[in-house]
């Protein structure tokens, strides 16, 4: 399963993006620095990540603007045509699958995971040794 489609609106410094991943499945970040690179990666993280995420943990700064009155709306779809989102109005992530059913499964992160190469190039999240192929 590939992460095909990312919508992220009103989360740190993005108001409103959406793109697609290429083909290719690999799409490169480049910009200049306070560009929010970093952000979009936090916003997928936020979801797939390590940690369990609820909207009692954000803070002010993860707000547009630090206007905690935009909601907050990440959305990632996956290739096989499930999805995850998360909206600050909601007190957790829904995680659908490929008919758009709710998925209230306790390993979830291990269906969803993620991992990134942080500056320091050591890895801030993990999968699985069994998930690397």
């Amino acid at each position: 399963m590939k992460l095909k489609r990312v919508v992220i609106k009103n989360f740190r410094s993005i108001k409103h993006l959406e793109f697609e991943f290429p083909e290719s499945n690999l799409l490169v970040l480049v910009g200049p620095n306070n560009s929010g690179k970093s952000n979009i990666i936090r916003a997928i993280n936020l979801i797939c990540g390590e940690d369990w995420v609820s909207s009692e943990r954000l803070q002010d700064y993860d707000f547009y603007l630090r206007d905690k009155s935009k909601e907050i709306r990440i959305e990632l779809i996956f290739d096989n045509g499930s999805s995850a989102i998360f909206s600050s109005s909601s007190r957790w992530p829904e995680y659908r699958d490929v008919l758009g059913n709710l998925i209230r499964d306790q390993n979830i992160k291990e269906d969803f995971p993620s991992t990134y190469l942080g500056a320091d190039r050591a890895f801030d999240r993990h999968i699985s040794f069994y998930d690397w192929s």
